[in-house]
């Protein structure tokens, strides 16, 4: 209370010595007045908008030039001084002196012998002296197979098509193009006539009496008894012989007049080949120059087939191989007939896709293997329920 009593009576006497005495005391005209005079512009306040839209931009007031900053001193024509240049010679030759230095120091340390063991470690075999260690616990890197560094095919990515599938051939080159597909129409009509030739033979024609008594025959086959009573003889009489070997007499041994006489005859046969094998020997001494000239021709021949092989592999590598189930089948010719030759590139109808064009280019060039679609079947049949209810109803129906 007493604070507040305070700050009224501090309040009283700030607006009496203000005003010069109490307010309550003074007259309206005093205490109040009207203003007729317009308030100026400030020059704090802001701009109107028609004079701040030609106040330059604060990018392109930055570049203009500031008089307070001095322009940049170049010097043109300065001449060094000779305690100038005396001092770019000295630091010229420190820097070789440096450079020479860190040059030495690299070759003494290049110099110094490194322990190959740690010498703080337990003594122990390396990873080069242990053969177990190499033949089983190190992980070796694999070798890449050679495959993939070496072309599957030497086509390329993007053939050129025929000249004569343009929607304004030249007269020999569309003729050329319709005798392609001409020759590939002839192919197929072969191929089905084969198809037909070898399926027609396969099938015999056989009446069903025919088949019949051929089924009878087979069936009543091995049935008869004397058949098989002449095969248990054989056999008992083959089961008689105990030895394959026929029976040894005593009449036929020799005597040991006979069996010298044999010997010598061998060793003789022996020396006759002897002889014979060194006088092909020396014949073959004498024709050194054919079996030259034979060397020479076999050398050749072996030379020419190499040469064939590769041709052959090359060949091999132009042309799809079979990398799965199915083999590589060669798309349509594109052709248009002359009736459907556009009289302009605007009326051109579009042939093929686009896709299957690089399915195909990437099959061609054992990239993938050629694919077909497969359709969606069941392994098993549906089986089919009944309800006893729907079973039922369907028997009251049948009855009424």
């Amino acid at each position: 209370k007493l604070l507040r009593y305070l700050y009224n009576l501090l309040i009283i006497f700030c607006c009496y010595y203000s005003s010069r005495g109490l307010v309550a005391e003074k007259a309206n005209d005093a205490l109040f007045f009207v203003d007729t005079s317009g308030s100026e512009l400030k020059q704090d306040d802001p701009a109107p908008r028609k004079n701040r839209t030609f106040k330059p931009l604060k990018c392109h007031a930055l570049l203009e030039p500031d008089a307070n900053i001095k322009p940049i001193r170049v010097p043109r024509n300065v001449k060094k001084t000779a305690p100038q240049r005396k001092r770019k010679v000295k630091q010229g030759q420190a820097n070789q002196a440096n450079t020479l230095q860190n040059k030495r120091q690299k070759r003494d340390e290049s110099d110094l012998t490194v322990a190959e063991i740690d010498l703080w470690c337990d003594k122990g075999k390396g990873e080069e002296g242990d053969e177990f260690y190499l033949r089983q616990t190190k992980k070796k890197t694999p070798k890449p197979p050679s495959h993939l560094t070496t072309k599957s095919s030497v086509l390329p990515s993007v053939e050129v098509p025929h000249p004569g599938s343009s929607y304004n051939p030249l007269y020999e080159e569309y003729q050329d193009l319709l005798n392609k597909a001409l020759e590939v129409e002839k192919q197929k009509e072969k191929e089905e006539l084969r198809l037909k030739r070898t399926v027609d033979d396969l099938i015999s024609k056989v009446t069903v009496q025919e088949l019949k008594e051929r089924w009878m025959k087979e069936m009543s086959s091995g049935i008869n008894d004397d058949d098989l009573s002449d095969h248990s003889e054989d056999v008992d009489r083959d089961n008689d012989r105990l030895s394959v070997n026929p029976p040894v007499r005593r009449e036929d041994k020799k005597t040991e007049r006979q069996r010298r006489k044999e010997q010598e005859e061998q060793a003789k046969e022996k020396l006759a080949a002897l002889e014979k094998t060194n006088k092909l020997r020396k014949f073959e001494i004498l024709r050194i120059k054919r079996i030259k000239t034979e060397v020479e021709q076999r050398t050749l021949a072996l030379k020419k087939r190499q040469e064939l092989k590769a041709a052959k592999r090359e060949e091999k590598m132009k042309k799809p191989k079979k990398l799965g189930k199915y083999k590589y089948k060669e798309p349509e010719l594109e052709i248009k007939l002359s009736d459907e030759l556009p009289d302009s590139l605007r009326h051109l109808k579009p042939e093929g896709h686009l896709l299957e064009d690089r399915l195909k280019s990437l099959q061609k060039r054992n990239i993938i293997e050629p694919r077909q679609r497969v359709k969606s079947s069941r392994r098993y049949k549906r089986k089919t329920y009944i309800k006893k209810s729907h079973k039922f109803e369907a028997n009251l129906i049948r009855n009424a």
